[in-house]
């Protein structure tokens, strides 16, 4: 009988510890990795380049001031819809996409560096490929991530040389458009792509060769609507040239610049939707 109580106990006991492993792999962990957002102003920032009319631009700095970039997951773009998200509005987002947003605004000086800049992280990221993503680009504050003085109030600055022949103009050219972009995707390089204990990259690009024209575009598609670099020094006394978008508006080019400038915003190479 003793020997029967036994085997009766330990059978419970087997029982129990069964139970127990049983509750562990109900509470598995969902795979995650690693979302880094960026911001890239490209070579054309970096190094500089040579405009549709013939100016030489370098820049010493170009500050631009981006607010709650959103990065999210497209697998069938035709169960898109207008979501709220970190509040305010991104468009095209699927219904239950997996999305990552960085809150708040971000300051990058695009000539920085030789790569995509970053600005945030987010830890335990759904994985998947974050093929697409929005941002605002905003007047900076004193709330601004990595805001500097001479950059407040405005949402981009630009500050260099532009020569051509014998003349030389020192620039600053400071701008006060905010733009709701979305939709921005899907990024070819698949650089989102976030695997488990992995990294994936959501990019916020700018294309200032839209506004200037690239004279090395001999098939002018891309920047059909840019307007060189002449507008912006007729503007210009004694070799310097320190405007406001308000100035701006006295050019009668400004209708082709602002048509322009708000195609700046990309994620690579792919083109953004911008909202009204």
């Amino acid at each position: 009988m003793k020997s029967c109580k036994w085997v009766l106990i330990l059978m419970i006991g087997l029982l129990a510890l069964t139970g127990c492993g049983g509750d562990d792999d109900e509470e598995e962990t969902a795979d995650t990795g690693t979302l880094v957002f960026t911001m890239n102003g490209e070579d054309f920032i970096r190094d500089g380049f040579v405009t549709e009319d013939g100016w030489t631009m370098s820049f010493e700095h170009v500050y631009l001031t981006i607010e709650e970039p959103t990065a999210y997951q497209v697998t069938d773009t035709g169960t898109s819809k207008k979501l709220l998200h970190a509040g305010h509005s991104h468009a095209d987002i699927p219904d239950g996409a997996a999305r990552e947003t960085l809150s708040g605004s971000y300051m990058q000086d695009l000539t920085q560096g030789t790569e995509a800049l970053p600005i945030g992280t987010v830890q335990g990221a759904a994985i998947g490929n974050y093929n697409y993503v929005s941002f605002n680009i905003v007047k900076a504050d004193d709330s601004t991530s990595g805001v500097v003085d001479d950059a407040k109030g405005y949402s981009i600055v630009l500050i260099g040389t532009a020569e051509k022949d014998s003349e030389t103009v020192n620039f600053t050219i400071k701008l006060t458009e905010e733009i709701v972009y979305t939709g921005c995707g899907p990024h070819p390089e698949n650089i989102g792509v976030t695997a488990k204990d992995g990294q994936g990259q959501a990019q916020a690009t700018f294309h200032f060769d839209h506004i200037f024209g690239d004279i090395d575009d001999t098939e002018g598609e891309v920047n059909d609507m840019a307007i060189g670099f002449g507008p912006f020094y007729s503007l210009a006394s004694e070799g310097t040239l320190d405007v406001t978008q308000t100035d701006l508006e006295s050019l009668s080019e400004y209708q082709a610049f602002y048509d322009a400038l708000v195609t700046i915003g990309h994620t690579g190479e792919a083109h953004c939707d911008t909202a009204e």
